[in-house]
């Protein structure tokens, strides 16, 4: 959350536009970004493409040892607000 958090940025066109969207995640045992998706749009294109392409330029962790090789879902919000 933290990584993607640093990198979403508020998109000038938005106006003063705010809403939450839900993104689903899937992410290899390696940390890699297998897929993502919206599973819950925040009712603004602009807002719910942000926050996908924030989730595109972070790099995630490799899993922590003992997790399941392979690829983990994970549902990650993203919050914007003015």
């Amino acid at each position: 959350r933290t990584r993607v958090e640093r990198l979403k940025r508020y998109p000038s066109r938005a106006g003063r536009a705010s809403g939450t969207v839900v993104l689903w995640l899937k992410v290899t045992s390696s940390g890699s970004l297998a897929g993502v998706g919206i599973s819950r749009s925040s009712g603004n294109a602009l807002l719910d493409q942000a926050a996908i392409s924030a989730v595109q330029k972070a790099r995630m962790p490799a899993a922590p040892n003992g997790l399941n090789q392979g690829t983990h879902t994970f549902s990650l919000p993203i919050r914007f607000a003015r």
